[in-house]
């Protein structure tokens, strides 16, 4: 049978077919040629290139109030600011690849452009146009932004653009914690930046402002990682924390050395680490309370000399166990003027990002360093030890057993959450934990009267410490001097006191006056002389109706027979039950 009307046979060679062959050899060529062609567009369009990221969304775009024509204007808005902010900043809008996202926008930032452009000052220029267009329309066509910010590689294909780096971008623009921030602030822009471009670029840049930014867990999807937010244009505290901290202070030794830092509690006590108090003291670590007087002072309040404190608080075993802490008492009257710390100790959901500060261990150190941790939890487990993880590699400084007696603060809610303490030895070099309020407040009777009272009102304690005086506290809560002692009596009932052994030592008089109302536990000068310590306290209870007769009721329940107490126990009965002694 021939083929193609040729009369040949199918089994000759294809070789001999002259015309066919050329046809079909034309033909493979032309495909080739195509495939060739659809092989070079495919390795272009996998080939990845490094861009900037930036991504914008409008917060409440399709809020009820808005219709069509107010969301045009938004757009137009939105729009228009970026072009001239970026335009400011000096990069060109012309070269950016972007796609448009209806509520929002992402641009694709040319890999020649300076990154600290971006980041410096792009956002303020930013908010200035946002607040521009809002100050000329209507309530339904102004907007607020939140805008995202990160680096790395990007591939295109015939539909746009696509990459992991702007997945993750998309992530942090759309974060619970980066809407709240927008939410809570009084400006126009939240900005949140990758833990890469902020390590990489901000952190290394004054003119990023990083003390402005902060440091926020994100869950979004399959993206678990950390953003660091900064609110460029909002006026005031960047947390929910209100005023400044200046409740920190600084552990030193008699040549101005610091060995650790602490918390001062209404201007009366010092949360710290045992550690700290024995290095300051230079004595090794013991299980039994250093005697020494403990040096601070305050670097929030620099008006404030070098101040003097007693050991009033130290658990059993405290130097021996790196992570234990110590609790001080002023000497002389509480210090005014310092904010009291938002002490918690009740849980918060889920994993938290914390801060802490550290000062230099060199006297004339260049202020405080603040460094971040995350909590794994702060609920079930929070009245035991609870491991300081390092939120990430970029996260530049973290906290360390280097912070040891520093508060940790929420850096959400800005409540002081625990104090740090040094991991054991066995969990590393450089690792921390934090030991909570509440397992503080746990061991520490007086300090848990303090919270407890700041938890029924926050302002109840701090009253106490704001009043000039006793006697003028009193007048205001309607009670008067209940008792005047006359100097002879004072006298006598000092003498008495020093005989006994429930007020003749300063831990004893402590655990006495721990038992006091908060009026004289917080604001009694106390003294590291005896004698002048004793006199401080009986002064305070007799300044107050009733208070002299809890101090009565506080030794006698601790007295034992045959301590000596007795003559102190009868001056004491005399004053409070004049009635009983005459009959």
């Amino acid at each position: 049978m021939s083929v193609f009307g040729q009369g040949l046979s199918l089994a000759e060679p294809f070789c001999r077919i002259p015309r066919l062959r050329q046809f079909v050899d034309t033909d493979l060529q032309e495909d080739a040629s195509f495939s060739f062609q659809r092989e070079v567009h495919v390795n272009q369009s996998q080939r990845a290139v490094h861009r900037m990221i930036l991504v914008a969304d409008v917060e409440g775009f399709g809020d009820s109030r808005r219709v069509g024509p107010d969301q045009i204007a938004v757009r137009e808005g939105m729009y228009g600011a970026f072009e001239q902010a970026l335009h400011d900043a000096g990069v060109s809008w012309q070269a950016c690849e972007k796609e448009d996202r209806g509520d929002g926008l992402f641009a694709l930032i040319p890999a020649d452009t300076e990154k600290g452009l971006l980041a410096e000052s792009f956002p303020l220029w930013l908010a200035d146009a946002v607040r521009a267009h809002n100050a000329a329309h209507k309530p339904e066509e102004r907007f607020r932004l939140r805008m995202a910010l990160h680096a790395g590689e990007i591939r295109f294909d015939d539909h746009g653009a696509t990459g992991a780096a702007l997945n993750l971008t998309f992530r942090l623009v759309d974060a619970a914690p980066v809407k709240s921030a927008l939410r809570h602030s009084s400006g126009v822009l939240a900005v949140v930046a990758s833990s890469w471009f902020y390590s990489e670029v901000i952190r290394n840049s004054k003119e990023c402002r990083p003390d402005t930014y902060r440091p926020v867990l994100v869950s979004e999807k399959e993206t678990s990682t950390t953003g660091w937010v900064a609110l460029p244009d909002h006026s005031g505290p960047s947390g929910k924390s209100e005023g400044p901290e200046t409740w920190r202070v600084r552990i030193l030794d008699s040549d101005g050395g610091v060995h650790g830092a602490g918390v001062l509690v209404h201007g009366r006590y010092v949360i710290t680490a045992a550690t700290a108090v024995a290095q300051s003291l230079n004595v090794p670590p013991v299980p039994y309370r250093p005697h020494s007087r403990v040096l601070f002072d305050l670097p929030g309040q620099p008006q404030m000399r070098v101040r003097p404190a007693e050991i009033v608080w130290w658990p059993s075993g405290a130097a021996s166990d790196r992570s234990a802490l110590a609790g001080l008492s002023v000497v002389g009257p509480a210090i005014h003027g310092v904010r009291h710390p938002p002490l918690r100790r009740a849980g918060l959901p889920g994993p938290r990002v914390v801060r802490s500060h550290r000062f230099p261990a060199a006297k004339d150190g260049a202020g405080e360093v603040k460094a971040w941790g995350r909590l794994r939890a702060y609920n079930a487990t929070m009245g035991h030890r609870i491991s300081l993880d390092p939120l990430s590699p970029e996260s530049g400084p973290n906290i360390t057993r280097e912070h040891c007696g520093a508060d940790v603060v929420d850096a959400e809610t800005g409540a002081v959450l625990g104090i740090v303490a040094a991991a054991p030895a066995s969990s590393g070099g450089g690792t921390a934990e934090m030991v909570s309020i509440r397992l503080i407040t746990d061991q520490w009777r007086l300090l848990n009267r303090i919270v407890a009272a700041a938890e029924r009102d926050p302002q109840e304690a701090t009253r106490y410490v704001q009043a000039t005086g006793l006697s003028q506290w009193s007048r205001r809560n309607g009670s008067g001097r209940a008792h005047w002692l006359g100097h002879a009596d004072f006298l006598r009932l000092i003498e008495h006191s020093l005989q006994a052994p429930e007020l003749a030592t300063a831990q004893s008089r402590h655990t006495i006056a721990s038992e006091l109302p908060l009026e004289v536990a917080l604001t009694a000068p106390r003294s590291t002389v005896d004698r002048a310590d004793i006199a401080a306290l009986l002064w305070a209870c007799a300044d107050t109706r009733g208070h002299l007769d809890k101090l009565r009721r506080g030794v006698r329940r601790k007295a034992r027979n045959g301590s000596g107490c007795e003559e102190l126990l009868k001056d004491l009965d005399k004053l409070c039950c004049p009635d009983s002694q005459a009959g």
